[in-house]
């Protein structure tokens, strides 16, 4: 099977690079900060996650790398633009509620700041799908 991999690289100096990666066959999202011939840090990101306790893919989580939770935001908001999460801990994740309701199958929108080591940002926003 072949897959299909988009990449989108922003060059910002002679030394540091940030590269966007979309997995368009993968589900997921990545960001790297790279300095020289190393990645400083990075994020990814699914687009699905199921949150049907059955124990896999229950809680949409983000997946860091050299990112503190001191400079960590993420959000996850409906159709309608209302916050239904908010974390500032990179190890709680989303369940899939809001306000202790479990909610629908539908897509929802993210936005995502974070901060690594050397003080590079990332701000991210995209969507994700709930899917029960």
């Amino acid at each position: 099977m072949n897959k299909i991999i988009a990449m989108f690289v922003l060059i910002t100096g002679l030394a540091a690079c940030a590269k966007q990666e979309v997995g368009l066959n993968t589900g997921w999202n990545s960001f790297y900060h790279i300095e020289g011939e190393d990645t400083v840090s990075y994020m990814h990101f699914p687009n699905t996650f199921t949150s049907d306790g059955n124990g896999t893919n229950d809680i949409y989580l983000i997946i860091t790398s050299n990112i503190s939770n001191e400079n960590f935001e993420f959000r996850v908001f409906d159709k309608k633009g209302v916050n239904v999460f908010t974390s500032n801990n990179q190890q709680i994740g989303w369940d899939g509620t809001n306000k202790g309701m479990k909610a629908p199958s539908s897509i929802f929108y993210y936005k995502i700041y974070a901060k690594d080591s050397t003080g590079y940002e990332y701000k991210a926003d995209g969507s994700l799908y709930l899917l029960r």
